[in-house]
């Protein structure tokens, strides 16, 4: 039996209306959901690029940020402070192949320090590094492209490197960059001076890039130039004594201007060679050796000096042993220096030992295909050893270059009477007959 309980009245119960709140709330957001689902339709055309732009874009973040959450903490990057100062402490005491060093160290960690690289190409050219020194002075001009050091630091290099052409606009670019009109408005006299000699440097490599170019009086001029406004510029003072020696054939007037450069800074071996040098040519080789050494004493891989030592040993002693030791050190200080290589080939060759000259006079060859010596001997050593078939085209064709440059009459005598030897030799008919040359130094 069940028993039905009866309803209750509840006071305050509400009765359910005819419509509910939900299909109200139906109503009034199915159609414009609808209506907005048929514009995106027909607009689609439009709308799907921008959709995939926003979608591709917030993958793009959730993937960078995941890969930034996931990468390895960055490696801090060494502070080159260290070796800098190592660098400068060892250039005081004029140790510059040891300064070098630092300096190399320090210039990958300081890309934009002006200082860094313009003494590491310094201190390369005077470690006669020429080739490497261009890169170095190349980085310099870009640590600080509106710096005139920079700039003719540059042009220093490329003089070294037979290259007047690009010399002339590097150091004109410099001295753009420090006019004579920046100086005469400068109030302050320590930063006048110092403007003064940025210049002067400037106006003394665009001097030697003019005697390199065979244009002695502008040279002479703008290093007259550089001296009236700085006295105290080493490298005009080089410069200066370079004319005077090669242009004005003054050696007395060229000594005293490299003596007083060389006074101005020891340190400096590019400086204290050119004394050197001209001190040998005078016969004062004790004081030219004494130079020498003191520079290898400081910088024992210095392969100007040391090329310089095992030349003395060679065409003044007849020492043909100190001769080898001094290239063997030189060539192991740099494999590239070409001026080496020929020298000792230039020995072995007065040792008869010809086989082994030949492969001396084929690295500077290699090293260096326009300097018409090494052609020449190479060819010579080829036929040394019998092999006049291989000395032909190399005496062909220094021959030709020897005539288009036509600045050294022996040479192309030599080339003539050795190229005519070599035709007799292989069977071929010479090509004219030539009275014997006068012999090239050192034969």
């Amino acid at each position: 039996m069940y028993i039905k309980t009866p309803k209750r009245y509840r006071r305050g119960a509400k009765q359910r209306g005819l419509i509910s709140m939900r299909t109200i709330l139906i109503w009034l957001l199915v159609p414009p959901l609808i209506v907005i689902g048929i514009g995106i339709y027909e607009n689609r055309a439009q709308i799907t690029p921008w959709l995939t732009n926003e979608v591709n874009r917030l993958v793009s973040d959730v993937d960078s940020t995941v890969r930034q959450i996931s990468a390895p903490a960055p490696t801090p990057t060494p502070d080159p402070s260290s070796d800098k100062q190592r660098a400068f402490a060892a250039w005081e005491r004029g140790a510059i192949q040891e300064a070098i060093a630092y300096f190399k160290q320090a210039a990958p960690n300081a890309p934009n320090d002006l200082q860094v690289h313009y003494y590491l190409t310094l201190g390369l050219i005077n470690q006669g590094q020429v080739d490497e020194a261009l890169t170095a002075a190349q980085k310099a001009v870009n640590a600080s492209p509106f710096s005139p050091d920079a700039w003719a630091i540059q042009a220093m290099v490329l003089n070294r490197l037979e290259r007047p052409g690009e010399a002339i606009v590097s150091a004109s670019r410099a001295l753009q960059l420090v006019p004579e009109s920046l100086i005469t408005a400068q109030v302050d006299p320590n930063i006048a001076q110092s403007l003064r000699s940025q210049r002067a440097r400037a106006l003394a490599f665009l001097a030697e890039a003019y005697l390199i170019a065979g244009q002695g009086e502008r040279a002479r001029a703008t290093v007259d130039d550089a001296l009236e406004l700085y006295p105290d510029s080493q490298e005009a003072l080089v410069v200066s004594g370079r004319i005077y020696s090669e242009v004005d054939f003054d050696f007395i007037t060229a000594k005293d201007e490299f003596e007083a450069a060389y006074a101005l800074d020891p340190r400096m071996t590019y400086a204290a060679i050119w004394l050197a040098r001209i001190e040998s040519r005078e016969e004062n080789y004790a004081r030219s050796i004494e130079i020498y050494e003191g520079i290898i004493n400081r910088n024992p891989g210095n392969t100007l000096a040391l090329f310089e030592l095992a030349d003395y040993y060679f065409r003044v002693e007849g020492n043909p042993n100190e001769a080898l030791t001094y290239l063997q050190r030189c060539i192991e200080a740099d494999p590239e220096y070409a001026g080496c290589h020929y020298l000792r080939g230039r020995v072995l060759i007065r040792e008869e030992q010809a086989a082994e000259a030949l492969i001396s006079f084929q690295t500077a060859h290699d090293l260096d295909q326009t300097n018409g010596y090494y052609t020449y001997w190479l060819a010579r050593a080829h036929m040394d050893t019998g092999q006049c078939q291989l000395a032909l085209p190399y005496l062909e064709e220094g021959y030709r270059r020897a005539v288009e440059e036509n600045t050294d009459t022996v040479l192309i005598e030599s080339f003539e009477y050795t190229l005519n030897q070599a035709r007799v030799g292989c069977g071929v008919a010479p090509v004219v007959p030539v009275a014997t040359p006068t012999p090239l130094p050192g034969i």
